[in-house]
């Protein structure tokens, strides 16, 4: 059974001997070969408290391309939110899995489809979207100086909270990869940090 957000949060930040073996005796993460330390913590914490698994039982799949109908649902189960009594989207390209994520997330005005009648939930998620679906998600607010070139006015309210909150930094020091597609691991480690698990992240160089 799920746990409520709430406690889901005290478990990941609880410092008791019982947690602390029990991370390291069922460490999610151990099972892929492909999460390295910098995405351990997340994937961890996503897999245990059941907002997501791996691709298959030995890959995570950390630098594949997230979709936009996986990413939804994603958002849901981390927010708690229950789309079963949520109106109908109006989107003709959801499929059932993603249906009532989407649902809930539109009625709670945390995302937008393409168009009124498309979602888009096989493409791929843009770190220009992801910053304003999770700004959205977790009420996330502030202003902060900005150094991206790549920003325009859509985005710069949403980008500048992602900053201000130190969910992440940018891809460079003059880029946020606005319109780069995400990957699994980097939307791993944004959700993380958005519940609450905030660990500065150094400028990816590239």
């Amino acid at each position: 059974m799920k746990l409520s957000k709430s406690y889901r949060m005290f478990i990941a930040t609880a410092a008791t001997a019982v947690l602390v073996t029990s991370a390291v005796s069922s460490s999610a993460a151990n099972s892929f070969t492909d999460v390295s330390d910098r995405y351990k913590e997340a994937v961890d914490y996503l897999v245990e408290q059941e907002i997501t698994n791996g691709l298959t039982d030995t890959t995570f799949g950390v630098i594949a391309q997230i979709k936009r109908g996986d990413a939804a649902i994603m958002i849901a189960r981390a927010l708690d939110l229950d789309g079963s009594t949520a109106p109908e989207s109006g989107f003709t390209d959801v499929p059932e899995r993603a249906r009532e994520s989407i649902n809930v997330l539109k009625q709670q005005g945390i995302i937008n489809g393409k168009t009124d009648v498309k979602f888009g939930a096989g493409d791929t998620l843009t770190r220009g979207e992801m910053a304003i679906i999770l700004s959205r998600a977790y009420a996330l607010s502030g202003s902060s100086t900005l150094s991206f070139t790549d920003v325009g006015d859509r985005y710069l309210d949403a980008v500048q909270a992602m900053v201000y909150n130190g969910i992440t930094q940018g891809k460079t020091e003059t880029q946020f990869g606005t319109q780069q597609e995400i990957m699994r691991g980097e939307f791993a480690l944004f959700i993380y940090r958005a519940e609450g698990n905030v660990t500065p992240e150094v400028i990816e160089v590239s």
